[in-house]
Parts: C-alpha cells; sequence; structure tokens
C-alpha cells in the first residue's frame, strides 16, 4: 500500500492510497472530520467516515493533473515519475496541484503556506484584454448549459447554480444582498490600507471594477 496525505490549505484531510492491486482509494482523517468547519475536498466525496474507493477517488485526482497526454509525459520525464498514472504523477508533484490540494508523501510538512491574489482589471482594454474574453475557470449554471464569460454572468446564474447543488434559494440571495451592501465599506477600507506610492492606475481599475460588479447583484436575480 502506498499512500499520499492530502492537504488544503495546510490542514490534512484525508489519505489517498493505492494497494498493491492497484485500485485507488480516498478516506478522510477523523482528525478533520470532527473539526469545526470542515468541509469536503469535492461535492462527489462529502465527508464521511468510509473511505471512497475506485472510480470515485482515482477520478477526482486524476481532474486534478493536465488532461493532455503529451504534458502528462513530460511530467514523467522531468520529474522521473514511475508512470504516468495519477498516483506516480500526484507522488511527484503534488505538493503543486492547481487550487487548495496540496498531495506530500506520507509524513511530509506542507510548508508555510502563502496565497496569492491577482485581479484581472489591471489589464483590461487598450493592448490588453479584451473583457469580454474574461472567463471564469468553473462555469455558472444557466437556462442553457454553463456561464464562463464574467460579462455574461448575473446573479440569477449564482441562483440557478444554489438550485442545482441543493443550496436554499433564500440563503444564497442572502449571501449576494449582503456581498453587495458591504462592497463600499470594503472599498473604503483597502483604500486606506494600502501603502503609500500604490500604482493608482492598478488600485483605480480594481477598486472600480469591484464597484460594476457589485451594482450588478441586485439586479437580474429571477
Amino acid at each position: 500500500m502506498a499512500d499520499l496525505d492530502v492537504y488544503m490549505n495546510g490542514y490534512k484531510v484525508g489519505v489517498f492510497s493505492r494497494a498493491s492491486t492497484g485500485a485507488h482509494a480516498f478516506q478522510y482523517t477523523e482528525t478533520w472530520l470532527d473539526q469545526t468547519g470542515s468541509r469536503p475536498i469535492s461535492f462527489s466525496m462529502p465527508l464521511r467516515r468510509q473511505p471512497y474507493r475506485g472510480d470515485e477517488a482515482y477520478n477526482f485526482f486524476d481532474n486534478l493533473l493536465p488532461d493532455n497526454p503529451e504534458i502528462r509525459g513530460r511530467i514523467l520525464a522531468r520529474y522521473h515519475a514511475d508512470s504516468t498514472q495519477p498516483f506516480d504523477l500526484l507522488a511527484r508533484v503534488g505538493a503543486d496541484t492547481v487550487g487548495a490540494l496540496q498531495l506530500l508523501p506520507k509524513g511530509a510538512a506542507p510548508g508555510d503556506i502563502r496565497t496569492i491574489d491577482y485581479s484581472v482589471y489591471p489589464v483590461f482594454g487598450g493592448r490588453g484584454l479584451n473583457r469580454r474574453d474574461a472567463k471564469l475557470a468553473m462555469g455558472l449554471a444557466s437556462s442553457k448549459g454553463k456561464k464562463y464569460a464574467i460579462e455574461q454572468i448575473f446573479p440569477r446564474h449564482f441562483v440557478q447554480t444554489a438550485k442545482a447543488v441543493g443550496f436554499e434559494h433564500s440563503a444564497m440571495e442572502g449571501i449576494l444582498t449582503e456581498l453587495a451592501g458591504a462592497v463600499d465599506t470594503v472599498i473604503e477600507r483597502v483604500t486606506l490600507q494600502l501603502p503609500a506610492g500604490f500604482p493608482a492606475a492598478i488600485s483605480s481599475a480594481i477598486l472600480e471594477g469591484l464597484k460594476a460588479r457589485s451594482a450588478r447583484l441586485t439586479t437580474g436575480r429571477e
């Protein structure tokens, strides 16, 4: 049996394992299950004490890696992985997967965790990015398929997504209302906290973009 410890935002949440037969499994740790505020690593694997086995575990961790076989082959060659199978590749590069998860050899520490935030607003316009080309990595539900383009997303798409995953309608409405109501205060606070000499072109683009997006939160929910 080979194991990889699974961390989310620096917390150990479970173990991804592969048996000598090649069978895969994932199990949440008791510590994570008992921790206040614990959450699943995926909607496909809700919190529970029993392990997830077979395709449920395999497919989730497989999706943490690039789909392109050529890229997987390059990872294999560069990091000397045993194969292009998800477990073998993640054993080599799991510490740097996209998102909040890290997969590390059993007993290894996740190290110092830093969050890096960035905004697309400063690169809109001119020779930069056309705002109509800006897209989310994950789409929101709509009456026809999913919406990815940021300029095409309205509050109703958050409501429709909430409905699709079984999240209470009134709770989603409350979140949108609370978010819209907090924006002015957040902008004021951030403006006061910016260090002297911070580029105005960057801060203005971000804060004005935030203001414009917040105005949309109060319309188009039906």
